[in-house]
């Protein structure tokens, strides 16, 4: 391409891309992790190994499972398609044009909001269908 930014910009979208699945494997081997610790806390040391069924599993597991998935799925929503369409742009498959500033005006924002409240768990926002109010400790 003529564009002397094209080859920044795509280094960029890159680094995202590889930024996303790195997150989404750690996120990934945390919960895996987790679950088997809780898995041979519930089964004990003594004998062979049993499964475990979802209701021997603790709640504050299950808790952090539903965060880490809303995390995935939130980033996922917001940047892959981000991404993609960039990447077709940038091919020129397509004209991406119109779709960056609804990106970075209104999902990107969106998703940068997102992200501390979820980490936080108990803020304004939670899994469930209650709002709270929180406040912020120095």
């Amino acid at each position: 391409s003529d564009d002397p930014q094209w080859v920044f910009s795509v280094a960029i979208l890159t680094c995202n891309s590889v930024c996303f699945v790195i997150i989404t494997v750690s996120y990934s081997l945390i919960i895996r992790h987790t679950m088997t610790s809780q898995s041979s806390v519930a089964v004990g040391t003594g004998g062979g190994r049993q499964s475990v069924s979802s209701s021997a599993i603790p709640s504050h597991v299950i808790k952090l499972q539903r965060k880490v998935t809303l995390i995935i799925a939130t980033d996922f929503a917001t940047w892959i398609p981000f991404t993609v369409l960039a990447f077709l742009h940038f091919g020129s498959v397509i004209d991406g044009s119109a779709f960056y500033s609804l990106s970075s005006i209104v999902l990107l924002p969106i998703n940068g909001v997102m992200n501390p409240i979820i980490y936080k768990g108990d803020g304004i926002l939670t899994m469930g269908t209650k709002v709270r109010v929180f406040v912020v400790h120095d």
